[in-house]
C-alpha cells in the first residue's frame, strides 16, 4: 500500500504553494499509520510557531513518506 501511495504521489503535476509543514506531516503520518495497520508508531514534536512555507504538497508527502519507511 505504501509503494501505491508513493506512485500516487509522483504522478501528480507539481503545484507550489503556502504549506503548513505540520498539517502536512500530520497527513503522512495517519497516511503511514493506516497503510502499516498501526504496526509502528511515529512520535513527533511538531512547532507550533512554524511559518508556512512554499513547495509542492504532494512531494513534501513523497519525502517524507520515504524518509519513514527507509527508516524502519
Amino acid at each position: 500500500m505504501v509503494k501505491r501511495l508513493l506512485n500516487l504521489a509522483r504522478r501528480s503535476p507539481v503545484q507550489e504553494d503556502e504549506l503548513d509543514l505540520n498539517a502536512i506531516l500530520r497527513e503522512t503520518a495517519g497516511l503511514l499509520e493506516r497503510a502499516t495497520l498501526s504496526k509502528i508508531r511515529l512520535d513527533m514534536d511538531l512547532s507550533p510557531d512554524l511559518a508556512p512555507v512554499r513547495g509542492d504538497a504532494g512531494s513534501l508527502v513523497h519525502a517524507f513518506m520515504n524518509l519513514c519507511v527507509n527508516a524502519v
